[in-house]
């Protein structure tokens, strides 16, 4: 079985609740457990160095396994049961760039996608805001000695009026079939890597114009096929830099999908040869395994380094 490393970002829509102060938060609960879910999902975060850590652990709901064995008379299959105290689980690392939030997610098939980490952190982050918020009300009660106004406690929810944006990194070749894989198409925006006299003639204020993004929005269409194979044949062509579109899953939920000039993956290895690197792993101490280090050495590689290190300006 084949293990990929795929690209995402992270970044808050108003930076009113930054990433430094939501990764700290994570940190501090030390283990974040989802048992809503037929699999049990614990989270692991660390935040001690120049990237935020993660560890994503699925414990599966299974008592017994199934094996083959070769006889004479063929193939056949034997069922094992798992000893006390052990389960079947599958694994995902990640780390992010605490200086643009760019960021490197292991994943194999089956174990939890990079969209589902994504719709993970996001609540997470709804989760840590509402605390913010409680906590400013119930801050300003006690001073004040009485409820507050619906003007006041208008203020402290827009002091924390933030939302977390997380967004896959998806090569810009590939980007019709991932499109053809969404219920529905919201918005497109993108940025032109040069500017032709058309472009500038279509501008206002183009003689002031250094570079220039423009942003559509979809109308209903029932052939999302048709959409991907539009843009596929846009983004192909030299005047596409880069743009981010807005899609929204089978669920209703929306998903934003960043286009650039990538591979389909940053690096792929064998899964036994990497299950065989994290053997005796502590999960609570994961970030200061030479795994780790490997992930890091990927985003700061010559090859990759201008998406991982870029500026953040830049963006």
């Amino acid at each position: 079985m084949e293990v990929k490393y795929y690209g995402f970002s992270l970044n808050t829509k108003n930076n009113k609740i930054t990433l430094e102060d939501f990764f700290s938060h994570l940190t501090s609960i030390g283990e974040i457990s989802d048992k809503s879910k037929s699999n049990e999902r614990i989270f692991y975060i660390d935040d001690s160095s120049e990237y935020y850590k993660g560890l994503v652990v699925t414990v599966k709901n299974q008592k017994v396994f199934c094996k083959y064995k070769q006889k004479r008379s063929g193939l056949v299959i034997e069922v094992e049961n798992l000893k006390k105290g052990s389960k079947i689980m599958d694994f995902n690392f990640f780390v992010v760039n605490k200086k643009n939030g760019m960021g490197l997610y292991q994943h194999y098939f089956q174990s939890c996608s990079s969209n589902l980490l994504g719709t993970y952190l996001k609540s997470f982050y709804f989760s840590y805001r509402k605390q913010l918020i409680d906590k400013g009300i119930e801050d300003a009660e006690k001073n004040k000695g009485k409820n507050l106004t619906k003007k006041e406690e208008k203020s402290i929810r827009m002091k924390y009026n933030d939302v977390l944006e997380y967004a896959m990194l998806v090569k810009a070749g590939n980007i019709d079939s991932v499109i053809e894989s969404y219920k529905k198409a919201k918005s497109f925006e993108y940025e032109f890597a040069y500017l032709t006299q058309d472009i500038s003639d279509a501008t206002p204020l183009s003689k002031f114009m250094q570079r220039k993004k423009e942003k559509i929005f979809f109308k209903p269409m029932n052939s999302m096929r048709e959409l991907g194979s539009a843009v596929k044949n846009f983004v192909d062509t030299s005047l596409f830099r880069r743009g981010r579109i807005t899609l929204e899953n089978a669920d209703g939920k929306e998903e934003t999908i960043k286009v650039t000039d990538i591979p389909d993956c940053f690096y792929s290895e064998d899964y036994d040869s990497l299950a065989s690197k994290l053997d005796g792993l502590e999960a609570k101490t994961f970030y200061s395994h030479s795994y780790i280090d490997e992930l890091i050495e990927i985003c700061e590689s010559d090859e990759y380094k201008h998406i991982f290190l870029a500026d953040v300006k830049d963006e």
